[in-house]
């Protein structure tokens, strides 16, 4: 579940870091990152590659 609320911060924040809403690179981004191909059991323990390169490239502040 970790995981999950994880990825569901990283998209909120990504959608606040445009002014006057999300543009269309940001919500693209936002949708390489979705989880709706994903059940509850498929959920990983780790960030992807991808995932972490995204937080590291906003400065995502995640404890």
């Amino acid at each position: 579940m970790e995981y999950r609320r994880y990825i569901k911060m990283l998209q909120s924040h990504l959608a606040l870091l445009d002014v006057g809403g999300p543009a269309l690179p940001t919500r693209s981004l936002s949708a390489s990152i979705s989880l709706q191909h994903l059940s509850v059991s498929e959920f990983p323990q780790w960030l992807t590659p991808h995932e972490l390169q995204i937080s590291l490239d906003t400065c995502f502040p995640a404890p």
